[in-house]
């Protein structure tokens, strides 16, 4: 089953009051502001974001389905205003990837937010991973197979981790795998942005990077 938002403002989402009541069904937000008045968790099935999706509010969203969700070809997924997306395999590390990304006009941006990326890591292909204000990224993976990967070492899955003008990406703890391909995979084309890597951070660099 399918159910659809489409140019909708969504309120009062907590606990899991929106939810998918099997592993195959999928629900749609075309065009949604999704605003939590409290921590949620997305237990089953998947989501499917389609053009620009926000997700706002001082609370946590839980991914925590065994389902791949996805973001569609010029698509977005902004989190953003504190926001805290935890995420990870469900299975362990191998198990299915949280988020498929359709190609490169697909988006997943992290906006004065945070990401917790759980003990089964996770790795994003294909898009893009846009970095704004003051980003804290927590890996709880510590080795290249449970860590947070970027790319996966071939040209069609390709990866590009983008920040803006002025941003502020830390890197708290855990292992970032660096696996894209071209050399200019990480961008930051709008002007002067940072990346801290905190002490307990770690990062595997497997293929070439330039920094300009």
């Amino acid at each position: 089953s399918c159910l659809e938002f489409m140019n909708v403002r969504l309120k009062g989402i907590h606990g899991n009051n929106i939810r998918c009541l099997d592993p195959v069904s999928h629900l749609h937000l075309n065009d949604v502001d999704w605003h939590q008045d409290g921590d949620y968790t997305f237990t089953q099935g998947a989501l499917n974001f389609f053009n620009q999706v926000d997700f706002i509010g001082s609370h946590t969203f839980s991914y925590e389905s065994a389902q791949t969700s996805t973001i569609d070809s010029y698509s977005k997924w902004l989190v953003a205003d504190n926001f805290l997306l935890k995420i990870g395999r469900n299975n362990g590390i191998d198990g299915a990837e949280p988020i498929y990304m359709s190609d490169s006009t697909s988006v997943l941006e992290l906006h004065d937010s945070s990401m917790y990326v759980t003990s089964s890591g996770m790795r994003l292909t294909r898009g893009n991973l846009l970095l704004g204000g003051e980003i804290s990224i927590d890996i709880d993976g510590t080795s290249s197979t449970d860590g947070f990967a970027f790319g996966d070492g071939t040209v069609e899955n390709d990866f590009v981790l983008e920040l803006k003008a002025g941003s502020v990406a830390r890197f708290v703890k855990g292992a970032i795998i660096y696996e894209i391909m071209s050399q200019d995979g990480i961008q930051s084309p709008y002007g002067f942005a940072q990346i801290i890597r905190e002490p307990d951070s770690k990062f595997y660099i497997n293929t070439d990077l330039k920094l300009s």
